[in-house]
C-alpha cells in the first residue's frame, strides 16, 4: 500500500507539471524557479501534452511529461522521494530520453527544454551536471512557486 501511494504522489506531480505547461502557454515564468538565469518563455500554441509515454520497449524508456508545440519539445521527469535526492544516473537517463527525442522528430526540432522536477532537489553532482547541460530544474518549493505564478493550487501536503 505504501508503494501505491508513493506511486500516486509522482504522478499527481507530473499532473501539475502537465497543468504548468498548459496554464504557462504565451507566458515568460521566472528562470529562478528551473534554476536559470534567463526567464523562461512557454510556447505558444502546445499541440499535445502527454504523460507515460514511451520511447520503445525495455527499461527507463518512459517519459513522464512529453509537450510539443510545433518546432519545440519540452521532455519532462518527476521523482516524488522524499528524504532521497534524484543524483546523476537520473540526470543522464532524462538526456537520454532527450536524445532520442531529438532523433525521432529529426530536422524539424529547433528547439528541445529538458525539465526535472525532484521533491528533494538534487545532489551535487546531479546538480552539477544539470547546469552544465543547461537544463531546467525544479524543487518541491519551486514548483509550488510556478503552480502559484500560472494561477494553480499548489501541490498537497501529504
Amino acid at each position: 500500500m505504501e508503494r501505491r501511494i508513493r506511486d500516486h504522489k509522482g504522478y499527481l506531480s507530473e499532473v501539475y507539471m502537465a497543468q504548468i505547461l498548459w496554464s504557462g502557454q504565451r507566458k515568460t515564468l521566472p528562470g529562478k524557479f528551473f534554476h536559470s538565469k534567463k526567464d523562461v518563455t512557454i510556447p505558444w500554441h502546445f499541440s499535445y501534452v502527454k504523460q507515460r509515454t514511451r520511447l520503445g520497449m525495455g527499461k527507463d524508456v518512459e517519459i513522464d511529461i512529453e509537450g510539443g508545440a510545433g518546432k519545440e519539445r519540452w521532455i519532462c521527469e518527476s521523482k516524488w522521494w522524499i528524504g532521497k535526492k534524484a543524483g546523476r544516473p537520473e540526470i543522464e537517463s532524462l538526456i537520454k530520453k532527450g536524445k532520442a527525442v531529438k532523433k525521432i522528430a529529426g530536422k524539424g526540432l529547433q528547439i528541445l527544454r529538458l525539465w526535472f522536477f525532484a521533491h528533494d532537489g538534487f545532489t551535487n553532482k546531479a546538480e552539477e551536471l544539470l547546469k552544465e547541460k543547461g537544463m531546467l530544474w525544479s524543487t518541491r518549493d519551486d514548483l509550488d512557486k510556478l503552480l502559484k505564478f500560472v494561477g494553480l493550487r499548489q501541490l498537497l501536503d501529504i
